[in-house]
């Protein structure tokens, strides 16, 4: 037996696709088995990755959390489903088949289960086109935004960068432009004061009340430039120190407000990148990686070797589990037992199989000729059983026969024991004979037939309504059955007829969407007239779509119904059965008893048939007689006359 791997064994193998480990897995198998399993977690990642990156933005405080949540449940998500289709069993319908010992035939397509078996085995197939499709609709947006996060990031720190200068901007102009009032109106006053003060002009009364006013004016302008400068001197500070720290409250007080990640501005940014030829470059090479991924996970699928094929058939691996237990040994041939094949060092899936639907299909016959001795030996049972019933039949007759022939025997010993009464106790006991085996049979026939009629009678009183009930029983499933069999194959033509409407419908559909197609062109190129051809037939597209979704629907309801109807034939089939087999269990004494009456009648024709032939009794006299007959004859005139004298 195989040696229990250990569990970093079965962890490589659980990674690998192996869920059977080394059972039937060649070695290319195995290769084939890793290489794939690697695409499959890099299929995983991708998508993983790109929705992750989604995932960040729910959590923009911790983005690494929202990554980690959404990227590894999507990438546990796609890894199991890829790992589920590449582990399917595609040979399932057919090892149901050869490893019960049947013929493998091969259904027609359109038929109902050779469509059924084609979407069970293509169906996860379809699903993983759908999810290439999907990715290239989300996923795709979602890891181009992943490729070009660093120019996101630029982009937003850019954007971080001119709202700090406008900002910056904005709060030192205000304050500069104070400050040149100010200077402005320290200088005027100034000036205003030396005119003063010099006496050519203003008031002429040189350092008057009028130049001491001019004087605190002068200070209180000067005090204002000063603390407008220091203020703006602290405005600065505070700003660059704001900055610095990157403090989200205080630079909302200066109107700086921070960038955060989110989807809006990743598609306002990648908005802005779609202009550039590296950019497209670089989402055409996402989505054909993603297209790649698929397709190859796809096509390694559907081109795997027949070898992969057996190595995922769950009844192989149940058969080869068995078959290392020596369980078929006793009925292999010896080239071809487990001792031997088990001491190879390489996997022979191919062999093994070949091994298992010949000895399927032996074990198939090796039964069907057991049912044949079993049924031969029963029909011989039957033979012999009906034969010693017959050779009893037959002593009985026989032993009755000699009974007869005893009786015979002793009356002629008797006769001719007394010579002289010869004829007429002859006679005598010829005529009782006769009498006597009339009545007898007369009353045993009559008997039979009266124990016959009353066990009928008796018979028909306690099941006579039962059999009456049954018979109407039968009919009506007959009728039934008949009534359903016609609705069923009404069915199977209503059946073709949508199958035919449906590829009718699809072929125009497809007709429909490439003249949509040859009527579809840019915004700017479209007149009024191409815009209204082009939006007839895109309604016209739709509506046939939803035409043959009807007819499908439809179709579904017919299928549903058929299926129905097989299951009430089916059971009415079983009922009328057991209906059939009741009323023949019932019928059967009656049979019996019909059978029993035709012989009793038959024996009693054949009883009056043989007394009407029989000879008569009388004799003629004979002459040793005569002196007997004489004495006879005295003594029958001492008394009477003799009754066949009158």
């Amino acid at each position: 037996m195989n040696k229990e791997p250990n569990i970093l064994i079965k962890f490589w193998d659980f990674l690998t696709l192996k869920t059977y480990h080394k059972n039937l897995l060649t070695s290319g198998g195995s290769t084939y088995l890793t290489v794939i399993s690697f695409i499959m977690i890099l299929a995983a990642l991708s998508e993983g990755f790109a929705w992750g990156f989604l995932g960040s933005t729910f959590t923009p405080n911790s983005p690494y959390v929202g990554w980690t949540i959404v990227g590894g449940f999507v990438f546990l998500l796609m890894w199991f489903f890829d790992r589920s289709m590449a582990s399917a069993d595609l040979l399932k319908d057919e090892h149901e088949k050869t490893l019960n010992g049947l013929q493998l035939t091969k259904e027609p397509f359109y038929s109902r289960s050779g469509i059924k078996s084609f979407i069970a085995k293509y169906f996860p197939f379809a699903i993983r086109i759908g999810i290439v499709c999907l990715s290239l609709y989300i996923t795709a947006p979602f890891l181009t935004q992943l490729v070009f996060k660093a120019d996101i990031d630029n982009k937003m720190m850019e954007q971080y960068k001119d709202n700090i200068a406008l900002a910056k901007k904005n709060g030192l102009e205000s304050r500069d432009k104070k400050i040149a009032e100010l200077e402005q109106l320290v200088n005027n006053t100034n000036e205003k004061l030396q005119v003063e003060i010099s006496g050519k002009s203003g008031t002429g009364y040189g350092r008057g009340y009028v130049a001491q006013s001019i004087e605190r004016q002068l200070e209180t302008l000067q005090s204002d430039l000063k603390s407008t400068r220091i203020e703006r001197e602290s405005f600065l500070a505070k700003f660059d120190q704001a900055v610095d720290r990157g403090n989200e409250e205080e630079l909302k007080k200066y109107g700086i407000t921070i960038t955060k990640d989110s989807p809006i501005f990743r598609q306002q940014a990648i908005e802005e990148f779609e202009n550039q030829k590296a950019f497209n470059q670089t989402k055409y090479a996402v989505d054909v990686f993603l297209i790649i991924l698929g397709t190859i996970l796809i096509s390694a699928k559907l081109m795997q070797p027949r070898t992969l094929q057996m190595y995922f058939s769950s009844r192989l691996q149940e058969k080869w589990a068995l078959y290392k237990l020596g369980t078929f040994d006793k009925y292999l041939p010896e080239q071809e037992r487990s001792d031997l094949i088990l001491q190879t060092n390489q996997s022979i899936p191919e062999e093994f199989e070949e091994i298992m639907v010949q000895y399927a299909q032996d074990q198939r016959e090796r039964k069907k000729q057991e049912i044949l001795m079993i049924q031969e030996k029963e029909r011989l049972t039957r033979e012999k059983q009906q034969k010693q019933l017959l050779e009893e039949e037959r002593l009985l007759a026989k032993a009755k026969q000699e009974q007869e022939r005893q009786e015979l025997v002793e009356a002629e010993l008797k006769k001719a024991q007394q010579i002289h009464f010869e004829r007429l106790a002859k006679e005598k006991a010829e005529i009782e004979m006769r009498e006597k085996s009339r009545v007898f049979y007369e009353g045993q026939i009559l008997k039979a037939l009266n124990e016959v009629e009353e066990a009928e009678i008796e018979y028909l009183n306690k099941f006579s309504k039962k059999i009456d009930q049954l018979e109407i029983d039968e009919k009506n499933l007959i009728e039934e059955l008949h009534d359903i069999e016609r609705t069923y194959k009404n069915h199977e033509d209503n059946i073709d007829a949508r199958n035919k409407r449906i590829s009718i419908a699809e072929a125009d559909l497809a007709d429909m969407q490439d003249l949509a197609r040859k009527l579809q062109r840019p915004e700017e190129n479209h007149t009024i007239e191409s815009l209204r051809a082009f939006t007839t037939a895109e309604s016209a597209v739709v509506e046939q779509k939803t035409y043959i979704k009807n007819i499908k629907s439809s179709l579904l309801t017919f299928e549903t119904d058929q299926k129905y109807f097989q299951e009430s034939m089916a059971r009415i089939r079983e009922q009328l059965s057991k209906t059939r087999a009741t009323l023949t269990e019932l019928k059967e004494p009656l049979e019996i008893i019909s059978t029993f009456r035709s012989k009793i009648e038959a024996r009693k024709m054949e009883l009056l048939g043989a007394e009407g032939l029989i000879d008569t009794p009388y004799e003629p006299h004979h002459d040793e007689e005569i002196p007997m007959l004489v004495e006879k004859l005295k003594s029958q005139l001492s008394t009477q006359v003799p009754s066949y004298m009158s």
